[in-house]
């Protein structure tokens, strides 16, 4: 009779009014707002009674349904429901295979591992997954959004099994609704229930897109650094020995004394042309020698000190964000990123694991408050080293940002780091004080409506990909009328078609193909839209690459290749419109750069580089926002992998954002102004499953204890 809306932040009281004095049993099922003595509402109502002896199955057995029916793979039919607003969780996807035809389908229900343990006669999840047939009967072709909405009657005459088959025929199709009746049997083709005349109903769209507007909302995360002091242990550290991988600048030099100072033994490396003992406990090194890394640590290896520690100082020697050049960057990530991969490789590959850690230091290369990026081409090593942790937890990879503005008296804290490590393994210091960040739930404030100019040019990279024409749609439908849109490749049938649909609505769209890594390429497209368009206003760097590989199967040709398109093209595009007046510059950032991805370590890294040039644009005055986009169904680089990756994001809680979806967090974050924002459409509770046993990652324990105990009891009760 009428809807019940959960509000995550109030559960309403609910009751539940059973007549049990003769049969039938009517009962009525009533809510009203939580802490409200008003009045309740009647939101459904039946009756129950005992049931005769059960009629006859349909005449066709399983085996023939199936033949005759085709087969629809299941990660497909579920994102189709996703499509037209219904979108299960995993406790919810009880199906696992669909047959369907026209009017018809059958699909084989599968309680889910959660609900093994509940004692109802059927479980909400598992009577859900057969009105799900019911829609694989109906149909949504014409991308209708249809919800069960009355039942003449459901009747079952056996317990349901943890397997069963679900039967689902079309009765009656109307403009606006559709009556099913389905019959659920087992492997032995016995009868064990069945729902007669289930009325679907088209609904109220925009109710539902109102309340599914609130839910992307609660997908939207930051990271906020937070005061820590470091926690004081009253046992003397342990003596051992330390590998520092030097820089140039000193800071390697001072560090080792005061290890030294501590009892600690210290082998200093510098970079070199071939390996070379020049003193006790000093050496030089060819980085792209992999052979020369395993004689090092075979050289250095000492039985009278077992290896504490090893510190990569390399990424100090990188360049100033304000002298940064292309040439400057692509070096300094190679002397940067380039030796920490090798010095993985070397340790895993030689069985050297540091008691204390690796420790990946930079100074400047993250951006904790006010201030700006001192060293952008120092942030990619961040995202690298949240790759190491995963893939390698053995290394117990840790990253330190000193402090820029201090650095020469930061050794001193880098010791009492080293030699007393906690649970943090992501520390900044700033003027004297230790700061470790937190990903929190977005607070996005009041925001004024996204307005674009119907005058001005919108530049996409990676603009023809599936991802790049989907934005596309969107800035056409803001209000945009003149795009440009890039790529390296002629637009494909697919995406000429999306193109010729833009033109028709109105929109003047112009491929300008080019490698935006190039920064000629970059500046002759630019110089095109500054000759024959009208003023450029907005860019959204839509562009990437991925060559995925666990870390001991990468190289730096492979890793280079995905950084350039990401970090060097925006690094261009932010360079080469300093004078122009934007009033959108858009990175599509990834959560592999919040969270870390197996396999996704270079791809991990690029993205770093973007979030951090969003902070710095900031931090100058200039519009900038870096999105970390979890996977994109339908389009996206994530979405073109096998349906390996679907299943492995669902067995971590991890869900797809539905196009429609994502281009509604877009608003949100662009009308809320923030220079950085993760859109996580996780269920903390089966994401925190995966540390159960272990330890949780720092960042994000205050938000799994805040967040799991809360999605468990939401999904309960949806």
């Amino acid at each position: 009779l009428q809807p019940l809306v959960l509000d995550p932040e109030s559960a309403p009281q609910v009751q539940l009014v059973l007549d049990s004095r003769q049969l039938p049993h009517g009962f009525q099922f009533y809510s009203r707002p939580a802490e409200s003595d008003g009045e309740w509402t009647l939101h459904t109502r039946g009756q129950l009674s005992a049931l005769d002896t059960p009629p006859e199955p349909p005449s066709s057995s399983l085996a023939e349904l199936q033949e005759r029916l085709s087969p629809q793979p299941i990660a497909a039919f579920y994102q189709a429901l996703a499509a037209v607003g219904i979108d299960y969780g995993p406790s919810f996807q009880g199906l696992t295979s669909v047959w369907s035809g026209e009017g018809e389908a059958i699909g084989q229900v599968q309680r889910v591992e959660e609900l093994e343990s509940s004692r109802t006669v059927l479980h909400p999840a598992v009577l859900d997954a057969c009105l799900q047939v019911a829609a694989a009967a109906s149909g949504t072709e014409e991308q209708q959004l249809l919800v069960p909405f009355a039942l003449e009657q459901l009747e079952l005459w056996q317990p349901l099994p943890d397997r069963f088959y679900c039967h689902a025929q079309l009765r009656e199709r109307a403009a606006e609704t559709r009556t099913v009746d389905l019959w659920l049997r087992d492997d032995n083709e016995q009868l064990l229930g069945r729902l007669q005349g289930l009325a679907l109903k088209q609904a109220d769209r925009q109710s539902l897109l109102a309340a599914r507007r609130t839910a992307i909302e609660d997908w939207l995360y930051e990271v906020h650094w937070q005061p820590q002091e470091a926690k004081i242990s009253d046992e003397p550290p342990l003596s051992g020995q330390w590998l520092l991988f030097a820089d140039r600048g000193g800071i390697g030099e001072q560090l080792a004394q005061e290890l030294t100072a501590q009892q600690q033994h210290c082998v200093l490396v510098q970079p070199g042309e071939e390996l070379t003992c020049l003193a006790e406990g000093r050496y030089q090194l060819p980085p792209d020698d992999s052979a020369a890394w395993q004689q090092l640590l075979a050289e250095t290896a000492s039985p009278q000190y077992p290896l504490q520690g090893v510190i990569h100082l390399s990424s100090l020697d990188a360049q100033a964000t304000s002298s940064t050049t292309a040439q400057s960057l692509t070096d300094d990530l190679q002397h940067s990123c380039g030796t920490a991969l090798a010095l993985v490789q070397a340790l895993v590959q030689a069985g050297c694991l540091p008691q204390s850690g690796l420790w990946l230091v930079t100074a400047g290369g993250q951006v904790t408050g006010s201030e700006a990026s001192t060293s952008l081409a120092q942030s990619p090593l961040w995202g690298l080293g949240k790759v190491i942790a995963l893939e390698h937890p053995e290394l117990h990879c840790r990253r330190v940002d000193l402090d820029p503005a201090a650095l020469q008296s930061q050794p001193s804290l880098l010791v009492r780091e080293l030699l007393a490590p906690d649970e943090e393994d992501q520390v900044a210091f700033r003027q004297q004080q230790r700061l470790v960040p937190r990903l929190r739930r977005s607070e996005l404030p009041p925001a004024t409506p996204l307005s674009l100019d119907p005058q001005g040019t919108y530049l996409i990279t990676g603009g023809l990909g599936g991802l790049g024409l989907e934005t596309a749609r969107w800035l056409v439908e803001q209000g945009a009328r003149q795009l440009v849109l890039n790529g390296r490749r002629a637009p494909s049938e697919a995406a000429q078609t999306v193109l010729t649909e833009l033109e028709a609505s109105g929109a003047q769209v112009q491929v300008l193909l080019g490698d935006i890594s190039q920064q000629t390429e970059v500046q002759r497209i630019l110089q095109q839209i500054d000759r024959d368009l009208p003023p450029l206003k907005g860019i959204i760097h839509a562009a990437g690459t991925l060559r995925d590989g666990a870390l001991l199967n990468q190289d730096w040709q492979g890793f280079e290749h995905v950084l350039a398109a990401k970090v060097l093209g925006a690094w261009h595009l932010d360079q080469q419109t300093q004078d122009q007046a934007l009033d959108l510059f858009v990175l599509f950032s990834s959560t592999a750069a919040l969270l870390g991805s197996r396999g996704q370590a270079n791809h991990a890294a690029a993205n770093t580089f973007l979030d951090g040039l969003a902070h710095q644009r900031q931090r100058l005055g200039q519009p900038a926002t870096s999105i970390n986009w979890g996977a994109w169904s339908q389009t996206g680089a994530a979405a073109r992998r096998d349906q390996q990756l679907a299943k492995r994001l669902q067995q971590l809680g991890v869900g797809w954002i539905e196009p429609q979806q994502g281009l509604q967090a877009l608003e949100n974050i662009l009308l809320s102004g923030s220079e950085q924002v993760g859109v996580l459409p996780v269920d903390w509770q089966t994401f925190g499953q995966q540390f159960a046993g272990g330890s949780v990652p720092a960042m994000l324990r205050e938000l799994l204890e805040s967040r799991a105990s809360f999605e468990l009891r939401s999904r309960t009760a949806s």
